[in-house]
């Protein structure tokens, strides 16, 4: 997520973009995003599962939560 935020920062523009994007549902770049994103989204959701069991609560929504962090990530160097 370090990583992730210093690539927003270096440049906005990123961020904006790839929201722009995500709310354009018609877009060849949603497409796209679709395409790169979800099965990231799967590994990563997989990962924190497997790596983080006896250690996450029951019931937590683990993709939920990664995207809560990624949004908030992205979202940072905007305001």
């Amino acid at each position: 997520m370090a990583e992730l935020h210093r690539f927003f920062v270096a440049d906005p523009d990123r961020a904006r973009l790839l929201v722009r994007e995500l709310l354009d549902g018609d877009g060849p770049g949603h497409t796209i995003l679709l395409a790169a994103v979800v099965p990231l989204l799967d590994v990563l959701e997989r990962f924190v599962r497997v790596e983080g069991h006896g250690l996450i609560r029951p019931g937590l929504p683990v993709r939920a939560a990664i995207l809560q962090v990624a949004s908030a990530t992205m979202l940072r160097p905007l305001g």
